[in-house]
């Protein structure tokens, strides 16, 4: 059996026509999806990217910074990939931030 993900888009994003995007994979490790988060602190901003396995709903992979870039999201999936028995060929990555992730290390 497929587990779905739905996720919340924002107006002129792709996704279903109803604001949503949904997210489906029949087995854990197909399919990721990964966003980073902004955190209001006392000593400023702190950003949390995480990775979620769209399969079991679980956080795979996560990196903290004082910086939402490149470095972030890249070290979050570096982690999941560390940390799970991933093949070539076998997983899809989503984000939705594109800007932080266009570079060549994650391409």
């Amino acid at each position: 059996m497929a587990h779905r993900l739905d996720t919340n888009r924002s107006a002129g994003g792709a996704g279903t026509g109803s604001g949503r995007a949904v997210f489906t994979a029949d087995r854990p490790n197909r399919l990721w999806v990964a966003d980073a988060t902004r955190i209001p602190c006392g000593q400023g901003t702190f950003w949390l990217a995480a990775v979620r396995d769209a399969f079991s709903n679980r956080i795979v992979g996560w990196k903290t910074s004082d910086r939402c870039d490149t470095e972030l999201v890249l070290g979050a999936l570096e982690f999941a990939v560390w940390s799970r028995d991933i093949r070539d060929g076998e997983l899809i990555h989503h984000s939705d931030r594109g800007l932080d992730l266009h570079s060549d290390p994650v391409r």
